[in-house]
């Protein structure tokens, strides 16, 4: 069987795991198609160009639709029908699932059933307001990470901020950042937005800033407001009025902190009572910061002469926000009045900003690409479990045909086998370079330190070798595997480079004790046969040796002869080793004296031939 008709067989499913698998998708599809076909009706009712834009973007999505309503031909809507639309919905539905993680793991007490029900609901969430699915997933983290709250109420949040950011050009995710983290300090729920909203409005509208940046901003103020009793439209307003005054909204956000900060400090109360000025309301609960303002601004207006006004403003010390507070009350004109009539007159309908965001082009292109993009996560979560199958079983056979060339001769143990061979060429090429001028003894005596040094490497080799075979025959065993791998084949896949580099060089020093003789006389031109042209030729292989003989070292690691000692025939009977010096030794002693003796065997033979 050739190595494609394996791999082949490798991809063919099997049986029980696609039945598991197709029966998931089955379960999935049931459970989304009916009210993802109504989101997409209702969806082609209010835009009838989505569909267009839908047939365009996944292709074949019509074919798909029709087979995705019936869960025994759903497989094939994701896999023959549209191979691309196949990949791109389930890519789309992957890429939801992991921004969606982050919100899974805030919920991870929670049964997989109910985080299903949550993910439902960001996806409805996203396609009936037409929300990018993603940022969804992060206000609904957002909402519940800061306030706490969970469900409907989060969903009512995120879906009424995400629309007026929509309208206002706000940043989707922060400006519900930042409504979470206004709700945290202020303690006001959803059915408080719209005025929440409204107050925000009033701030743009009347100080120098935008949404972005008051969303930014709200929460440096909003805790010491809250702290002293004052709500996020007398806060806001405190804001507003200073970012005209010091044009910089960081810098307002901070003078509108330091003012709450210091608006219950007994010298502050104190110095209010000095001017005549109760802080308190007939319920005995501090005033509104506004409130307080105005009734010191009166105060500052009935004033006579420069010298009243700054012995008045010397009755309070404090930070610098109070100190701008209590500058701001010394306005002799209206503006102050008029900033502040200006906020509270401010009057925001959400239905008015839709219908003007409606006669906006990109606004209504946004919904629609969101829309669209949602319906293809929703196709996508129908057919991941599809995908997770097919990666099941496809995986394992791309490992299996990897390690099958990996491990072949012309994949990485060939490579790195060869590169073994090479070091030992480098190391040896010297000497085998100079063959020709050496003498038979001293060619006797570099075959002499060849043996040592392969000797030397084999009891290197077999340290690193011997372990690792227990190592990997035990835990095969462990694991029941019976693969039928050599051991070299394990050493490849489980050490990988090292093993096959050593095999490598042991095999070229093999090679070298072996044959150093043979080169010897090819490179003194004494071999036996010789031909009419006088080139020197091998007989035993029958190959031209006339310029590989010699430079065969460094190249092809083939050898040049083979000869076949039968150990057998001088190890008949057994190694006495009770009559004989032998007895002194240890088993290894032993070993390297019968090796040593063989070696001698081969060489009296190579030196007779």
């Amino acid at each position: 069987m050739s190595t494609f008709d394996v791999i082949r067989m490798r991809f063919i499913l099997d049986k029980q795991k696609f039945s598991n698998g197709f029966t998931e998708a089955k379960k999935q599809i049931k459970r989304d198609t009916g009210e993802m076909q109504r989101d997409l009706d209702r969806l082609k009712l209010a835009h009838v160009r989505a569909f267009r834009e839908m047939r365009d973007e996944i292709p074949g999505f019509n074919a798909a639709m029709r087979l995705v309503k019936n869960p025994y031909v759903a497989a094939a809507a994701g896999v023959a029908v549209l191979y691309k639309g196949f990949q791109k919905t389930t890519q789309a539905a992957a890429d939801f699932n992991t921004q969606f993680r982050q919100l899974q793991n805030l919920n991870i007490d929670k049964p997989i059933n109910e985080l299903n029900r949550l993910k439902n609901t960001v996806l409805d969430t996203a396609f009936g307001s037409g929300f990018d699915a993603r940022k969804t997933s992060a206000g609904f983290f957002d909402i519940q990470s800061v306030t706490g709250k969970y469900g409907k109420e989060v969903k009512e949040i995120v879906r009424q901020q995400g629309e007026f950011a929509q309208i206002m050009q706000a940043d989707f995710n922060s400006w519900i950042a930042g409504t979470g983290k206004a709700m945290a300090n202020y303690g006001f729920g959803a059915k408080e937005l719209t005025d929440f909203n409204k107050s925000a409005f009033a701030t743009v509208k009347v100080g120098e800033t935008t949404f972005d940046k008051l969303a930014n901003v709200m929460s440096v103020y909003a805790g010491s407001a809250a702290a002293s009793k004052q709500t996020y439209d007398t806060a806001n307003k405190l804001f507003a009025l200073f970012t005209v005054r010091t044009k910089s909204v960081d810098e307002a956000a901070t003078l509108t902190k330091s003012l709450f900060n210091d608006l219950t400090k007994e010298s502050t109360l104190a110095a209010l009572k000095s001017v005549k000025i109760n802080p308190f309301d007939d319920n005995k609960k501090l005033k509104q910061a506004d409130t307080i303002l105005l009734e010191l601004n009166k105060k500052f207006r009935d004033l006579k002469g420069d010298k009243s006004i700054i012995n008045l403003k010397n009755q309070f010390t404090g930070s610098e926000g109070l100190i701008a507070y209590i500058q701001a009350a010394t306005d002799q004109s209206d503006n102050l009045y008029n900033t502040l009539k200006s906020f509270n007159d401010t009057k925001f309908e959400f239905a008015d900003a839709l219908k003007l965001a409606k006669g906006d082009a990109n606004y209504l292109n946004n919904i629609l690409q969101n829309k669209l993009h949602t319906s293809i996560i929703k196709i996508g979560e129908a057919m991941l479990p599809i995908k997770v199958m097919l990666l099941e079983n496809i995986i394992p056979a791309l490992e299996k045909f990897n390690f099958w060339y990996l491990n072949s001769e012309n994949g990485r143990r060939g490579q790195f086998n060869t590169q073994g061979q090479n070091e030992i060429n480098d190391q040896y090429s010297d000497l085998v370079n100079n063959l020709s001028n050496m003498s038979y003894n001293d060619m006797l005596e570099a075959q002499k330190q060849i043996i040592g040094d392969l000797n030397a490497f084999k009891a290197q080799y077999d340290n690193f070798i011997v372990p690792q075979e227990k190592i990997l025959n035990k835990i095969d065993k462990i694991n029941g595997i019976n693969d039928n791998r050599t051991i070299d084949e394990k050493l490849s896949q489980a050490t990988g480079y090292y093993s096959d580099v050593l095999a490598g060089r042991k095999e070229r020093l093999e090679y070298l004790s072996k044959n150093l003789l043979t080169l010897w006389k090819q490179a003194q031109g004494k071999s036996d046969a010789t031909n009419g042209n006088g080139g020197n030729t091998d007989n035993d292989t029958g190959n031209d040796t006339s310029s590989e003989g010699i430079t065969a070292i460094t190249g092809s690691a083939k050898q040049v002869r083979n000869i076949t000692v039968n150990i057998d025939a001088f190890n008949k009977g057994g190694i006495n080793t009770q009559q004989t010096n032998l007895q002194h030794m240890d088993s290894r002693q032993i070993e390297d004296w019968f090796t040593e003796m063989c070696l001698r065997v081969v060489r009296n033979l190579e030196t007779s031939y």
